[in-house]
């Protein structure tokens, strides 16, 4: 008798193990199930709970993305590179360490001294051009790729960019860029009207109304890539803090600047066409609102006034 009551119990004990293994088995497969189904739902309630996860994650794809350099699919004319030492062995030679002075046709009195005064004196600087033309008449950096600054001039009519890289062939660190600079990665449309060419149906339209602007524009309008103002620093390899940008695009400058992040690239001196006291323009209502926008870009990016005309603006970065 009590050999069958010890057999009875072991045999309990046996099936109470099986059952509780089983329950256990089930038991992981039902959380294994929970956990691939529900695998999306776990990570948006961990990002909800903890923001600063995302926030890493999100810096960590900007910081990777801002160190791919960005391509360049546009035209770009080099100067001959051959002549460097002779142009830095000229610059040395100039024992007053002053600017050479700029054409007859610069729309800038004694510009000149103004860089002198702004910049000091400085033998190799960097210059971008937006709206270059022939990047000679009526030029604001001529002279200083003359002496040996590194330039980039960029301009959207491609027959004016060849003019361009021409004029500047015996410049070696000047570079010309067949583009338009936009706050968009598109393609602009392009009215070909020598110095008065623009990207701005409204600036063509006003140009054909007033008296001293006609013959400008023919009806030729051409397609050119555009980028914006920080794809084209990144790609080109400017560095933040270089001395001077100019933007002559007529009527088009606001869209160059709109989405330009100016407080991280800080040029040092900007030069831009602001014709809000031209006796043309005083009356012609989105022109100036286009220029008191400007005006206030520069003054909330901590940009002064230095100088100013009925067509340029100078504006010096603050200290």
């Amino acid at each position: 008798g009590n050999e069958g009551e010890a057999a009875g119990r072991v045999g309990m004990a046996r099936t109470l193990a099986v059952m509780q293994l089983a329950a256990c088995q089930v038991l992981v497969l039902c959380l294994a199930n929970m956990l691939d189904s529900d695998e999306d739902a776990s990570r948006r309630s961990t990002d909800a709970e903890w923001p600063i996860f995302e926030k890493i994650r999100s810096s960590g794809a900007k910081f990777e993305a801002r160190n791919v350099k960005p391509a360049i699919d546009w035209q770009v004319y080099r100067s001959d590179n051959r002549g460097i030492q002779e142009q830095d062995d000229r610059a040395k030679m100039n024992l007053r360490r002053r600017y050479p002075s700029f054409e007859d046709d610069c729309q800038i009195e004694e510009l000149a001294e103004k860089y002198l005064e702004l910049l000091g004196y400085v033998q190799t600087g960097t210059f971008v051009e937006v709206g270059a033309s022939d990047g000679r008449r009526w030029s604001n950096s001529y002279s200083l790729a003359r002496m040996g600054w590194y330039g980039h001039y960029i301009e959207a009519v491609p027959e004016y960019a060849k003019i361009c890289a021409m004029n500047h062939a015996r410049h070696p660190r000047v570079q010309t860029h067949v583009l338009a600079i936009g706050d968009k990665e598109d393609y602009a449309r392009v009215h070909v009207g020598s110095s008065l060419s623009t990207c701005s149906d409204q600036m063509r339209k006003l140009y054909d109304s007033l008296d001293w602007t006609q013959g400008y524009h023919t009806g030729e309008i051409v397609s050119t890539r555009q980028h914006s103002l920080e794809y084209f620093l990144r790609a080109v390899g400017i560095q933040p803090r270089f001395e001077l940008l100019i933007v002559d695009v007529e009527g088009y400058e606001w869209e160059v600047f709109r989405n330009f992040n100016i407080s991280e690239w800080s040029p040092q001196v900007v030069i831009v066409e602001i014709e809000d006291e031209h006796d043309s323009f005083k009356d012609v209502k989105f022109l100036q609102k286009r220029f008191r926008k400007l005006r206030s870009y520069f003054q909330d990016h901590g940009y002064d006034t230095y100088w100013k005309d009925k067509i340029n603006t100078i504006f010096v970065y603050r200290q």
